[in-house]
């Protein structure tokens, strides 16, 4: 199975709302390795912090299926947000 073909099965096998609940666990998960890492509690650590950034990115790209159906593709979404950010890394 391909990286999508496998995001799909999540979504089809736990279900949509389970595998947005999923994400929020996930973005909250690597929120507080970060925070562990400002204030220097429990030993966060790169590689605790970079788990938890993959656990997101897996999120994401089934958030990408679930909510980009029949949208704008999020490449074009994104090069947006990036003509945005250039421009105001330009002021």
């Amino acid at each position: 199975m391909n990286e999508n073909m496998i995001y799909d099965q999540c979504i089809k096998q736990f279900g949509i709302e389970s595998q947005i609940n999923m994400a929020i666990e996930e973005c909250g998960e690597l929120i507080v390795e970060l925070a562990k890492r400002d204030r220097k509690i429990n030993g966060s650590n790169a590689y605790s912090i970079c788990s938890e950034i993959i656990d997101v990115e897996i999120m994401i790209n089934q958030l990408k299926l679930i909510f980009f159906n029949g949208l704008s593709t999020p490449e074009e979404i994104k090069r947006a947000k990036l003509i945005n950010l250039e421009g105001i890394l330009r002021e």
